[in-house]
C-alpha cells in the first residue's frame, strides 16, 4: 500500500510539521517577538503561563507581554477544562494589566490541542473579547483548527493584529506602520 502524498494545509507546509501537527504542536512563524514557557504574569506571581509571547518596547528596550497562551491536551477535554483554560488565561491577563498603569490591553490565546481561540482583554474589564465569536466563554465551536486553511488564515490574522497593535509601541515599528497588520514587513 502506497503512503499518501503530503498535502500542505494551514500553517502545516512540510511533512515534518505534519508530524508535529498530529501531536498538537503549533508552528512558530514569528520573527521579532520572543517566546517563553512557564512564565509568571507578574514578578511576584506563583503561577506560570504555559507560553508567553513578548516583544521589545520602543525606546525603552524593556520586554513587554504581547500574548499569554494557555494550553490543554485534547484527550478527554471536557467543557470544564475549556472553562479552566480560559479562566487561567484571563487571570494571567488581569494580573499583568494590574501590575502596570501604562498598559490598557493585553492579548491571549487559549488552545485545546491544535484548536485555538484568540482574545483581548482591556484594563478594567472582567471578560475577554474574542477576535471572533464575541465574548462567549467555553464555546468549543469558536476554537479554530490550525490545520484547516480558512481557520489558519483567521488565526494568522489575529496574531498579525496583535503584533501590529501591541499594548505599547514595538521596537522597530514606525508611525507609518503602527496599526497596520503589515507592520515591519516592508509593505
Amino acid at each position: 500500500m502506497a503512503t499518501p502524498k503530503f498535502q500542505p494545509h494551514g500553517f502545516i507546509d512540510t511533512p515534518q510539521l505534519e508530524v508535529q501537527y498530529r501531536t498538537a504542536h503549533f508552528s512558530n512563524y514569528f520573527e521579532d517577538v520572543f517566546i517563553n514557557s512557564q512564565q509568571p504574569p507578574e514578578i511576584n506571581s506563583r503561577k506560570a503561563c504555559d507560553i508567553v509571547i513578548e516583544y521589545t518596547e520602543s525606546g525603552t528596550f524593556h520586554t513587554r507581554v504581547l500574548c499569554f497562551i494557555e494550553c490543554k491536551r485534547t484527550k478527554k477535554t471536557t467543557g470544564y477544562d475549556l472553562e479552566q483554560v480560559e479562566k487561567q488565561a484571563l487571570e494571567y491577563c488581569m494580573a499583568y494589566l494590574g501590575s502596570d498603569d501604562n498598559l490598557s490591553v493585553v492579548y491571549a490565546c487559549t488552545a485545546i490541542g491544535a484548536h485555538i481561540r484568540c482574545w483581548r482583554l482591556f484594563k478594567g474589564e472582567e471578560a475577554f473579547l474574542g477576535f471572533w465569536g464575541g465574548t462567549s466563554p467555553a464555546a468549543r465551536d469558536q476554537y479554530k483548527d490550525v490545520g484547516v486553511d480558512a481557520d489558519a488564515a483567521l488565526i494568522r490574522w489575529a496574531i498579525d493584529y496583535m503584533i501590529a497593535l501591541p499594548p505599547t509601541g514595538r521596537e522597530g515599528q514606525t508611525i507609518d506602520d503602527y496599526g497596520s497588520i503589515y507592520a515591519g514587513q516592508g509593505k
